[in-house]
């Protein structure tokens, strides 16, 4: 026996010992939506999402070109998280990251 032959007869029994196993199809209960915030408006999908039990990654750098808005729809989002228990991390200045009750983000 050659040694290609004894190669492709070891691959053959290697293949025979392989076992493939189905993976069940697993689907989350959570959900990251990221959104983009570019009005005072958005804080109510934000708001939306979050009750809805996402975890939100909010961008607000298009927020950040009228002070005044920006300011209120973190003072808004603030609010809503100590309304409803949400956890909440703002991530420099163009992001923040909203979680649902039941769901802490470590810092």
């Amino acid at each position: 026996m050659t040694d290609e032959e004894k190669k492709v007869e070891e691959k053959k029994k290697e293949e025979s010992n392989i076992i493939e196993l189905e993976e069940p199809e697993i689907k989350p209960q959570v959900y990251v939506k990221v959104i983009s915030m570019s009005t005072i408006k958005d804080v109510e999908v934000v708001g939306q999402a979050v009750r809805n039990g996402h975890v939100v990654l909010a961008k607000m750098k298009d927020l950040l070109k009228s002070l005044p808005e920006y300011e209120t729809a973190l003072q808004k989002l603030k609010r809503y998280a100590n309304q409803y228990g949400w956890d909440i991390v703002l991530l420099g200045e163009e992001y923040m990251l909203l979680a649902p009750r039941g769901i802490r983000i470590e810092r």
